[in-house]
């Protein structure tokens, strides 16, 4: 039977984005324009999840969340909130009702598919706290690497991708990222060492100097050409690999993990 997911968001866009996606990725949409609506659904219906938007006019996300936790159709239903910005004193609050995860706008397909797998891959929603998989990012400019990464490791691990440094950055900063655990901690870095913009050597220095939530996160370089290994060191990576030499690095993911 498919799963059904109400989602709750005042612009029409942003429904219609995430009819096609979910309908894509198997599930069956319900949608709503304002969390009113989406109570008097719930009134009526049983959902195996909901997605909310943060920031809405009259009832926001956060005040929802407080009215649908309270409704017998929802009580133990996961819900996953929407954020367009870092608005931290609403992500405290919403954190506070058991809010799911969070998903940042604009949301990618991969992401979701990530994140529903996550939450509704197990039998209750404390079970999914229980087992909580290690995460590992893999950055890359090009979707060869992360591709198969993902299919070699995505049985046991949660992979999040990046195409650049930049947005790997992006991601590594934004406090909303973390699945299920309200951090933005990863387990694992993996990045390609040549890259347009910030390299896999600046993002490795970067991680290891200047960011709060990975400081302590080991990073793995990959490369296509000779490394020099005093600056590998002196960026903070912990090992490197040529891109052929899968095995290896396969290897050396499940002795970190």
């Amino acid at each position: 039977m498919e799963k059904e997911i109400l989602v709750v968001d005042d612009s029409h866009v942003v429904l219609s984005m995430l009819s096609d996606m979910l309908e894509s990725l198997g599930y069956k949409f319900s949608g709503s324009l304002n969390g009113q609506d989406a109570l008097l659904q719930i009134d009526t219906q049983k959902f195996d999840l909901i997605i909310t938007d943060l920031n809405m006019p009259g009832m926001d996300g956060v005040e929802f969340t407080r009215e649908a936790k309270q409704h017998p159709n929802c009580k133990f239903v996961p819900i996953v909130m929407l954020s367009g910005e870092d608005d931290q004193h609403k992500i405290s609050a919403a954190k506070k009702l058991g809010i799911s995860t969070f998903l940042k706008k604009p949301v990618k397909e991969s992401q979701l598919k990530s994140i529903l797998g996550i939450v509704l891959g197990s039998t209750s929603i404390q079970s999914s706290y229980q087992v909580k998989r290690k995460r590992i990012l893999v950055v890359d400019d090009s979707p060869v690497v992360p591709e198969q990464l993902k299919d070699d490791l995505c049985a046991d691990y949660v992979i999040e991708t990046a195409e650049s440094g930049e947005e790997a950055i992006e991601i590594l900063e934004d406090p909303t990222r973390g699945d299920l655990c309200f951090s933005n901690e990863f387990d694992l870095i993996i990045t390609d060492l040549k890259m347009p913009g910030i390299s896999g050597l600046e993002l490795s220095e970067y991680v290891r100097k200047r960011n709060k939530y990975n400081k302590n996160t080991p990073v793995i370089l990959l490369t296509t050409e000779k490394i020099n290994k005093e600056e590998a060191r002196q960026s903070g990576c912990m090992a490197y690999f040529s891109k052929s030499d899968k095995q290896r690095l396969l290897s050396m993911v499940r002795i970190i993990l």
